[in-house]
């Protein structure tokens, strides 16, 4: 495990005991969601990185570690090592596997005392897995769409293909209308995707902060109005009361805690088809907390017992992401 040198500048603390109590590690700090994560707390909480990869965007803001790869047999001494040494009291994962590792690590990391975004036994476990997420809703009368046989795709058209579980494939989305959609999926995917209806509407991912409970305490529906690899490129907040009460269900049904995020669609006749669970911030999150819902920071004054207000939304708030370069030497 290395400690990478980083450029942050100095910021300043707030001078509340209970949070210069607090130190955060991101865990997988270099992509889109660590960064989010990381620039929603520096102001307020000392905070550090680790990812694989020494070359790591997250340098510019934070101190940063070298850590294994999930799939190393040596990443759970790594991260061990790493919150002994540090004194780490909370963590944020931004990826699926670091969220699996984190929760699979819970017990030893409850005996050090550190309190983990997001995760909740089982349940996080199930959330990762779309196959289960699945069953997860239909068990809790949560409408979402109808699974079809992957195999039996061309006879469901149109439909949609996506990854199932975290594998050796990155993530992808197939929208399958003609027999030609069907014939480029390659089968890689095929081999571990899940199959549902397609539903045509707006979609919309809904970020979301529950206590330790399940009971809702703030959620923020966004609009994915471009998306791009996943990614939303274009989106804004909407003010939907409908769904955020629909959310609220969901958590307490499911027993969600933390930050994380709900994807939906929305049909032309008002229904919501639920279809995804991320038990970890979304890589959008930075439009929900420029919206005036700083989901993270509000997560770590609640597990540090400060008392936690619901903000002011700007619910006019839009987003357009562009690529940016970081330069070091």
């Amino acid at each position: 495990m290395v400690n990478i040198l980083s450029m942050y500048s100095n910021r300043k603390i707030l001078l509340n005991s209970k949070l210069m109590r607090a130190k955060v590690l991101i865990a997988g700090s270099g992509n889109t969601t660590g960064i989010n994560v990381i620039k929603s707390l520096i102001d307020e909480v000392e905070v550090i990185g680790c990812d694989f990869n020494p070359i790591n965007p997250a340098n510019k803001f934070c101190r940063n570690f070298v850590v294994s790869r999930c799939s190393s047999s040596l990443y759970n001494k790594d991260i061990l090592e790493l919150i002994r040494n540090e004194g780490v009291t909370h963590i944020f994962a931004s990826k699926d596997h670091d969220v699996r590792d984190m929760t699979l690590l819970s017990p030893e990391l409850e005996k050090l005392g550190v309190r983990l975004n997001g995760v909740n036994g089982s349940v996080t476990i199930d959330c990762l897995d779309k196959d289960k997420t699945y069953k997860l809703f239909v068990e809790n009368n949560i409408l979402t769409p109808k699974k079809v046989d992957v195999q039996n795709a061309l006879g469901n058209i149109p439909c949609v293909v996506r990854i199932k579980n975290m594998g050796k494939t990155r993530k992808f989305v197939h929208i399958v209308k003609t027999k030609e959609n069907f014939a480029e999926i390659p089968q890689t995917h095929l081999d571990n995707a899940i199959c549902t209806c397609f539903v045509e509407g707006e979609e919309y991912t809904t970020d979301y902060l529950c206590d330790n409970e399940s009971n809702l305490i703030c959620a923020i529906p966004r609009l994915r109005v471009e998306v791009n690899n996943g990614m939303v490129w274009h989106g804004k907040v909407v003010h939907d009361e409908v769904l955020i009460q629909k959310v609220t269900e969901v958590a307490k049904k499911l027993g969600l805690i933390g930050v994380g995020c709900i994807q939906c669609i929305k049909d032309k006749f008002g229904n919501y088809y639920f279809i995804e669970i991320n038990p970890r911030p979304g890589s959008g999150i930075d439009l929900s907390i420029n919206s005036g819902a700083n989901l993270p920071l509000m997560s770590v004054y609640l597990q540090q017992g400060i008392e936690v207000k619901v903000p002011m939304i700007n619910w006019d708030t839009q987003m357009i992401r562009y690529n940016t370069a970081y330069f070091f030497s």
